[in-house]
């Protein structure tokens, strides 16, 4: 007979919308704040996909997701582009394998938050949405 094991993991994905004015801007904005999803995960990527054409010469803004609140521990950080303009066009960012430690495991009451960094260039136009993947195991029946 096969040995038993434990379950693999099990990947969600937390989708936030990006509206124009999160796009327009500059200077730091909180997008996701202190969220708690309740359950032990890792963040195993994290991508911005354009829903509406942008546009704005230049235009480039950073999305940062943090363990914690806007100064937690830097995950990942996303970038919506100018290159990737079409609507359905994304740019993915995975977490680095070395970053998929301890340090890196949320536990029940851990928050995500997402802040667009104080750095980017303001789009005049589009929308989009950002999609976090997080893997967890299967949690123990109640």
């Amino acid at each position: 007979m096969p040995r038993e094991s434990s379950p693999g993991w099990v990947r969600s994905v937390i989708t936030v919308p990006i509206i124009a004015a999160q796009l327009a801007g500059t200077g730091l904005l909180p997008v996701l704040t202190s969220w708690v999803p309740g359950f032990k995960f890792r963040v195993q990527s994290m991508s911005f996909v354009a829903e509406v054409a942008l546009a704005g010469a230049g235009g480039t803004q950073e999305f940062v997701l943090r363990k914690g609140g806007a100064a937690g521990t830097a995950i990942v950080a996303c970038n919506a582009l100018l290159a990737n303009d079409g609507a359905g066009e994304f740019n993915q960012v995975a977490v680095a394998a070395a970053d998929m430690d301890d340090a890196y495991f949320n536990q029940d009451a851990d928050t995500l938050t997402i802040n667009r960094t104080a750095s980017g260039t303001a789009f005049t136009g589009g929308s989009g949405h950002l999609n976090v993947v997080i893997m967890s195991r299967p949690q123990a029946a109640l």
